[in-house]
């Protein structure tokens, strides 16, 4: 099939803009020029070991840098399909993905060539990956005598339009690669640009793994396709260390996190004049409290503040809530993105009324073209009505979506339905509160609420105190059938390779609190 990669790439390879990024204590700009350049002598080396009649697929593997993206254009530019991954995924996760999805081919930087070797990939006569590229110097080492070419018949064969492969776990811990075509992601990048409208004198930070598709789709190919300059950054950053970098660099554009954006209401450590010179913050990944959003507008009422929706399946952007009716609708996620329609459905698949809650549907050219070899699960998603995202919510009389949660984490209290997203992000407010889970368990009474609570960084309150606290806040706060039975302070949340709440072991650990206690995972 005919890519629109190749003319895509080769019309933003701009000089003059490019990716920013820190080498040996130094900021350093690579011209998306050359990076276009080095993709392309990196691709002919990969069609030179291909099989010129069949797509492969690649899993990439390396650190956060403009060596990641130029090996994810390669592969694109050569025909074979990209599997972005997270630059801290352990090498028994990256081994397992190369076989889950037959993987010819891993692009990984030269310290990680050994994490594959023939005796521990071969499955059969089968070697996943049949090779391994150097994304440094392009360097090929063949774990199978005949590479990228033909080793073996594919149990499953991806559709010819994949381009991308996102793996994600979403909040039920079972990983799905959502497989997307040029067409989904190039066509979000527009819906994106339409209301963002990016220049090319913008400057936009980078800092979340491009292992996620709102990063590839909603920072870096937005960037691409304007020409602005892009800072790029690696590791989990503090939220504070956000903001010193929007400072240092000039940044006008951020496209970030809930866990990154409440910690800095809770922070006297920044001045407002620190993010003096940014315009637009885009926020995904999740709801902020309303009270949150129009607390952080007043402290930098200059900057343009557009909580938005989305899932990977989707490309990943469905709406957007424009920053003019943020006063407004501050717990609204906002109008579809141009191109998108979005429906809210009955159990009846019968289109809800205005303020009644159902399932929310999407249409549009974003849609994914199905989860990789799980046919049954890519039937029950993509239906006749759009893309089915188990999301709950529902529209006001003026078209503006409100999210409620996921159906799939809904808990059943008192024989009440809660979602836990609602409850966390009353608890997330509170000062004292970094991030937090709630799940429920299976108690002589019925079903329990409990709620985990990672302090926030500088909280100096013991922990028996903040129960106390916390148990006073939700009090006050919360409708009875929403409010913990417990609370619990943790070091840490579990988390999905994709980077959010791992819901299912978050009730396991509900489940064995005494287990975890007597561990000291619980504090």
């Amino acid at each position: 099939m005919d890519r629109k990669w190749g003319s895509w790439f080769r019309e933003t390879a701009r000089s003059g803009r490019g990716v920013w990024y820190s080498e040996g204590g130094k900021l350093i700009r690579m011209d998306y020029s050359d990076m276009y350049a080095g993709a392309l002598a990196l691709s002919e080396i990969l069609q030179e070991e291909r099989d010129c009649t069949g797509t492969f697929l690649a899993v990439i593997w390396m650190e956060q840098s403009p060596g990641y993206l130029q090996a994810l254009m390669a592969v694109l530019l050569a025909g074979g399909i990209a599997v972005p991954v997270h630059p801290r995924a352990t090498k028994e996760e990256v081994r397992e993905l190369c076989r889950f999805l037959e993987a010819e081919l891993a692009i990984v930087p030269g310290e990680r060539i050994s994490a594959f070797n023939r005796s521990d990939t071969l499955d059969g006569n089968v070697s996943y990956p049949a090779a391994v590229m150097d994304g440094e110097c392009g360097i090929v080492q063949r774990l199978h005598p005949n590479g990228l070419r033909s080793v073996h018949t594919r149990s499953y064969s991806p559709p010819p339009e994949a381009s991308v492969i996102f793996m994600s776990s979403g909040s039920t811990g079972k990983p799905k690669g959502i497989m997307l075509s040029d067409c989904n992601m190039l066509s979000n990048v527009r819906s994106i640009q339409d209301y963002i409208r990016l220049t090319a004198d913008d400057r936009v930070l980078l800092t979340k793994s491009f292992g996620y598709s709102s990063t590839i789709t909603g920072e870096w190919l937005l960037a691409l396709d304007r020409g602005a300059d892009l800072f790029l950054f690696d590791g989990v950053l503090h939220p504070l260390e956000l903001i010193r970098l929007v400072k240092a660099h000039g940044i006008t554009f951020l496209c970030t996190v809930p866990s990154a954006v409440v910690p800095w209401m809770k922070s006297s450590l920044w001045k407002k004049e620190d993010l003096a010179t940014l315009e637009r913050m885009i926020i995904v990944g999740g709801a902020v409290p309303p009270d949150t959003l129009l607390e952080l507008k007043q402290r930098i009422p200059w900057v343009d503040i557009m909580p938005s929706y989305g899932l990977t399946e989707a490309s990943p952007r469905v709406s957007y809530l424009p920053a003019e009716e943020l006063w407004l609708r501050p717990g609204s996620a906002g109008i579809p993105v141009p191109g998108v329609e979005i429906t809210v459905r009955r159990p009846d698949g019968g289109e809800a009324d205005p303020e009644e809650q159902g399932e929310i549907f999407v249409s549009g050219p974003n849609v994914m073209l199905g989860y990789y070899n799980m046919p049954e699960r890519t039937r029950e998603t993509l239906t006749p009505q759009g893309l089915r995202t188990r999301d709950l919510g529902c529209k006001d009389r003026e078209g503006f979506l409100y999210v409620a949660g996921r159906g799939d984490t809904a808990l059943n209290a008192g024989g009440h339905t809660v979602y836990p997203e609602q409850i966390e992000a009353v608890l997330a407010t509170h000062p004292a509160v970094g991030s937090v889970g709630v799940t429920s368990y299976t108690a002589e009474e019925g079903e329990r609420l409990v709620a985990f609570i990672e302090q926030a960084g500088g909280s100096a309150v013991e922990a028996g105190e903040l129960c106390e606290e916390l148990s006073a806040y939700v009090r006050s706060t919360m409708s009875p059938m929403y409010r913990p039975k417990e609370i619990r302070i943790v070091s840490g949340l579990p988390i999905t390779n994709s980077g959010k709440l791992d819901r299912a072991a978050l009730r396991i650990w509900a489940m064995e609190c005494e287990r975890i206690v007597s561990e000291g995972g619980i504090r």
